[in-house]
């Protein structure tokens, strides 16, 4: 199964997998794709755990994107109506639970979906804490972490503490670094 025939959330994933084939994802490479997204060490591997032995098949085996179900995951607003040019957090959450196409499951809803679309926005958003239409197609594609990898490499410009960024940037970039070869905040 090539990627174009992924999901948008099977097409994100592939983000995490490992560098020789981007539809397995390994505990390591989860860890340093959340480090290039601008967490912190132990955010990112709480994500790495969580994506572990939430998706693979085996929790001690690579997880295998292709196996995982087409209807699973989250639905990356892909049927939403993009009426504006910029958008906050909450409207983008509340554009979610109006569609109808949003998730019946509680646990999908509330564990997986709302959360994942917050985590888009807030670690996506500008100065004014909006993220543009261009941003929002990009996340309903699945393929909006690039964009933020290359804004994190500014050291101006750090994920928030609250939302699973570094308590100290230059510390932080450097430690990553040295430790596991991830170049983050360093321009």
């Amino acid at each position: 199964m090539t990627t174009l025939q992924f999901t948008p959330f099977q097409r994100h994933l592939t983000f995490f997998g490992t560098a020789s084939d981007r539809t397995r994802i390994t505990f390591y490479s989860a860890f340093r794709a959340a480090l290039t997204l601008g967490l912190n060490v132990p955010f990112s591997i709480v994500l790495a755990i969580t994506m572990r032995f939430y998706w693979a098949q085996n929790p001690f085996r690579p997880v295998s994107i292709p196996l995982i179900p087409r209807e699973a995951g989250s639905t990356h607003l892909q049927h939403a109506q993009l009426t504006q040019s910029r958008y906050t957090p909450d409207q983008l959450v509340k554009l979610y639970e109006d569609s109808p196409f949003r998730s019946n499951s509680w646990w999908q809803r509330t564990i997986l979906d709302r959360p994942h679309i917050q985590s888009f926005a807030n670690w996506s958003k500008s100065d004014d804490g909006t993220v543009t239409r261009e941003q929002v197609e990009e996340f309903q594609s699945g393929e909006w972490q690039h964009r933020v990898v290359v804004k994190r490499r500014e050291r101006k410009n750090p994920v928030p503490f609250i939302y699973g960024g570094p308590l100290l940037v230059g510390p932080h970039s450097w430690a990553v670094r040295h430790l596991f070869g991830v170049q983050v905040y360093d321009k």
